[in-house]
Formats: structure tokens, sequence, C-alpha cells
């Protein structure tokens, strides 16, 4: 307990070698996952001292530090979400993911990654007139690797609810189209790396849910699923691709497709033919005069 108490005390001080030296510190015992540490951390005010490095304006090292280390808190204790938004953190949070800085925008990613899975939060984040505009906007053109995948993985999980699933698909771009599939797509392409392919094929998943018994001709999002997305999932559906993507985009096309390409693939494999059996009533014919 001395020792988490100095910690504290130290992010609070005036020195900024000692302010550093907490942050550091935070980051690096968080990053082990929970442990009675972290928790004797959350316990002491460690969500409090983190936001008030990265409010004190202390440089941006620091910052990123004391960011990282809330993301990590936030993963591993539960306390640490109602704590951060009782203590203003958000903002905070939100200033870094509008940050221009990509490595800053990533510490903010990192925290909002948590944040997106509790329904509350999401639906704060989603009050924020930018936030999806934001997301998509780095999700078009991601700065790297880790960037895309955070992306990727706050779409799954901001997808799992119908309402904000739709509110992602409304998205426009600046020339007034849709964009939310054609960056789903982007991010499951591969050039990401298949952690990122997982998660966008997650993604794209959930948005087909959402309209699973709606007509393409009634509806304009199943339409554009099946418009633009069935090729690329017949390509990561393939038996060369990892279970965890080839599963899922399978689901997604069984959706759409309404099975028909199982169907097919079982007659193809069995020799079978499911239309065995299926009258077709022929029009009945109207009586001829005598």
């Amino acid at each position: 307990p001395k020792k988490i108490e100095a910690i504290i005390s130290e992010a609070h001080s005036c020195s900024k070698r000692e302010n550093q030296r907490a942050a550091e510190l935070m980051w690096a015992l968080s990053s082990a996952g929970a442990t009675d540490t972290t928790e004797a951390l959350v316990t002491r005010g460690a969500i409090e001292a983190c936001i008030h490095l990265v409010a004190a304006g202390a440089d941006v090292y620091i910052r990123r530090c004391a960011l990282t280390a809330i993301a990590n808190f936030l993963n591993v204790d539960e306390r640490s979400r109602s704590m951060l938004l009782d203590e203003g953190g958000l903002e905070h949070v939100l200033e870094a993911f509008r940050s221009r800085d990509g490595e800053m925008q990533k510490c903010g990613l990192r925290c909002i990654m948590p944040l997106v899975k509790h329904i509350e939060t999401r639906a704060v984040l989603f009050g924020e007139k930018d936030f999806v505009d934001l997301l998509m906007g780095i999700g078009g053109n991601p700065r790297d690797h880790a960037t895309a995948y955070f992306i990727a993985a706050t779409l799954d999980a901001v997808t799992r609810k119908d309402e904000f699933a739709l509110k992602v698909a409304a998205h426009e771009d600046v020339e007034g189209e849709k964009d939310a599939l054609r960056i789903m797509l982007k991010l499951a392409s591969g050039h990401y790396g298949e952690d990122t392919v997982a998660e966008a094929v997650r993604a794209i998943y959930n948005l087909t849910v959402c309209v699973e018994s709606a007509s393409p001709e009634d509806n304009e999002l199943r339409r554009m699923l099946e418009d633009e997305t069935m090729e690329p999932l017949r390509r990561l559906a393939m038996a060369t691709k990892p279970i965890e993507i080839r599963c899922v985009a399978a689901d997604t096309l069984a959706i759409l497709t309404r099975n028909q390409d199982r169907i097919a693939e079982l007659e193809a494999e069995f020799g079978l033919d499911f239309s065995f059996g299926q009258i077709e009533l022929e029009p009945e014919k109207e009586p001829e005069d005598p």
C-alpha cells in the first residue's frame, strides 16, 4: 500500500520527473492484467491521478502513458468506467481521439474500445455529434495496422446493437454517399492483418443481422449488403482462411443468400437434389366455352 500511495502522490506532484515516473509505473503495472496491484491502484485513485496528468498539460509522452494506463484499467477493473465518467475523464479521452497526433489518437482509441462495450458509455459517445464521423474518417484511412485494428474492433462492438448499427450504416462521406460498408470491406481486405479482418467481418455480420428479415426491395442496407459484400465474403469464407474469419463470413452469406450457397454446395458434394418433392402449381385454366 505504501508503494501505491507513493505512485499516486508522485502523479499529483509538481515535479515533471515524478509525474513521468508515476505515469510509467501505472502504465507498466496495469499492463499485467487484473492483479491485486491494479485493484489497489484503482482503489487508491489511479484513474483520478491519470486524468490529472492528462489534464495538467504535461508533455505528450506523459499524457500518452497516462491515457494508456486508463485504457488498461478500463479493461481490467469495472469500477474504472464509472470513475472515469465521474471525474470528467471522458472529455480528455475524446480530446485525444480527435488529436491530429497519430500516437495520441491511438491512445484515445485504446480507451474508447472498452468504453463502447457498455451500453451506457456507448450511448454517451454516440451522443457526441462528431464521434461517428471521426470513427469512420479514421477507418477510411488508418495510419497503421494498430489503428486499423482498433477501428475494426470498435465497429464490431458498436454494431452489436441494432440502434447503433443503423447509425453507423447511415453514415455518409463528404460526397453524401454511404461509406460504412466500403470502410468495413477495406478493413477486411487483408492489408491490415488477420485480427483486423476478423473484427471487420464481424461488423459486417452485425449489420446483416440487423436486416435479416428485410427484403432488398424494401431496405436500402439489405440491398447494399447483397450488392457490395457477397463476392468479398465468398473469398473470406474459403477453407484456406482462419476459422474465426471463414465461419463468420459463411454465416453472413447464409443470411444474405437465404442458405442458397450452402444448399448448392451440399448438392454438389453429395449428389443431392433438394428441389425433389417441391411441387410447382400450374395456374388454373379457365373453362372453355362449350
